[in-house]
């Protein structure tokens, strides 16, 4: 019966600090992905409303495409080499999509592109997240590690104080048990006698005391 009970209150704490883990760790990634994606879009922005001129930041790409989905102009400020092939590639990928905006790979990067279409011609920014990406696994890696050790930790917490708080109640019975036990042996003897004389007086029912 105690195991039982010291089961279930393990397995209580346990799942209440789950879900409080969880709920911690989800709301601190939310906040942090949200805050990488929001400025990853005010560099989009800026880099869209920029004039063709400029020249995009590193690891970015800035394309201008006439109606037919050709290119026009690009701006490239990459510290490794594309080819025209590979960039032409993605952008046939992202013009031919329905999507306005998404995520491509190129080589071993990731950008996230965005597409707006204006009178004559349209424009493709492309900007490079690889590092937000690996940032975000990493995270979840951290979460992940930390919670299964934080919660082992605390399994042997829980199991300690488990045991402490049950241990009172345990002896309690112990000692509820052996009263019960040591009254029904004390009363056994005067209840046999009873029974003995009261079997005696109903077997002969015509005498008198």
């Amino acid at each position: 019966m105690f195991k039982k009970l010291k089961t279930r209150f393990i397995l209580i704490n346990m799942t209440l600090l789950t879900i409080v883990f969880i709920s911690i760790f989800s709301f601190l990634y939310f906040m942090t992905n949200h805050s990488i994606n929001r400025e990853t879009n005010m560099n989009i922005d800026s880099l869209m409303n920029n004039s063709p001129k400029q020249k995009p930041n590193s690891g970015n790409i800035v394309v201008e495409l006439d109606n037919s989905g050709n290119i026009t102009n690009y701006f490239v400020h990459l510290n490794y080499d594309m080819t025209t092939v590979k960039l032409q590639n993605a952008i046939n990928t992202i013009y031919e999509s329905n999507k306005n905006n998404g995520k491509i790979k190129i080589d071993d990067y990731i950008y996230k592109y965005e597409k707006r279409s204006f009178r004559f011609f349209s424009k493709i920014v492309l900007l490079n997240i690889t590092s937000e990406e690996s940032l975000k696994i990493r995270l979840i890696q951290i979460f992940v590690l930390a919670g299964s050790i934080s919660l082992i930790f605390l399994l042997i917490i829980s199991i300690y104080l488990t045991n402490k708080s049950i241990e009172p109640i345990k002896e309690t019975f112990n000692r509820q048990k052996q009263f019960i036990a040591d009254a029904s042996h004390e009363l056994k003897t005067p209840l046999t006698i009873i029974k003995t004389n009261t079997s005696l007086l109903l077997s002969n029912p015509e005498d008198t005391i």
